[in-house]
């Protein structure tokens, strides 16, 4: 009986966090739900924060919700920058309680359910996104080939 005590004053408290170091690690989520994850000095950067709308726009046609989280570490000035971006992109943006100040990472993007993305880190990201070059490389012809077959 005082297991069933347990559980349903657990469940009225709230679940118990699965990995909470992992959780803090990656600013209030879990490796698996990451899309894009960017280091302080990324995220302070002024290029990636002029990057940062197309970036998410085009993360949050492949992915649906998208979520922002953004570390108190990040400078005010880039906080309001990301949070004004995430929410005029329609994607929840939050900066994440002091209990994460200790994270590598300044800004996340991830969604709520596990993803498959093998590097998820911005310069990962941007090559993906670089157009293609539409250089076709020819074969390169024998020596025999090219003695029979002039053109």
């Amino acid at each position: 009986m005082k297991d069933m005590q347990d559980f349903l004053m657990e469940k009225a408290h709230g679940s118990i966090k699965v990995k909470p170091d992992e959780q803090r690690l990656y600013l209030e989520t879990f490796q698996e739900r990451i899309l894009v994850k960017l280091t302080i000095d990324e995220a302070n950067d002024e290029r990636v924060i002029e990057s940062f709308p197309a970036i998410a726009q085009q993360l949050s046609q492949d992915y649906h919700p998208l979520f922002v989280k953004i570390s108190p570490t990040v400078t005010n000035k880039a906080q309001m920058a990301y949070l004004k971006m995430a929410q005029q992109l329609h994607c929840p943006g939050t900066i994440v309680s002091a209990d994460c100040k200790h994270s590598p990472y300044g800004l996340v993007l991830h969604t709520d359910h596990p993803v498959d993305i093998p590097d998820t880190s911005l310069t990962a990201f941007l090559d993906l996104n670089k157009p293609k070059s539409n250089c076709e490389k020819k074969e390169a012809s024998s020596f025999w080939s090219q003695l029979f077959h002039r053109h």
